[in-house]
């Protein structure tokens, strides 16, 4: 039985979204892409999305050619922190 906070499409996505996390980068690049054109939701202007598309495209050069300077979660979450906590 299925608790009071979940529903049965809950889990369903859920377990969707578990699946897509296990695919290799580029299968879940491709998946982002469908599911976002899949959308139609007219948040966004063709120039917009265009727009978000050849960025997308220029930072994922950047981390294939070794030019973008990736960094460990952890580390950036910890200088967020410790940046906030010094604040006034």
């Amino acid at each position: 039985m299925l608790g009071a906070r979940y529903t049965w499409n809950m889990l369903q996505t859920k377990d969707i979204l578990d699946a897509a996390l296990q695919l290799p980068d580029k299968d879940r690049e491709l998946l982002v892409g469908e599911l976002v054109a899949s959308l139609h939701s007219g948040f966004a202007s063709t120039e917009i999305e265009q727009a978000w598309a050849s960025e997308i495209e220029r930072r994922a050069a950047e981390v294939d050619t070794g030019k973008a300077v990736l960094r460990d979660w952890d580390e950036v979450r910890d200088e967020i922190l410790a940046d906030l906590r010094d604040r006034p």
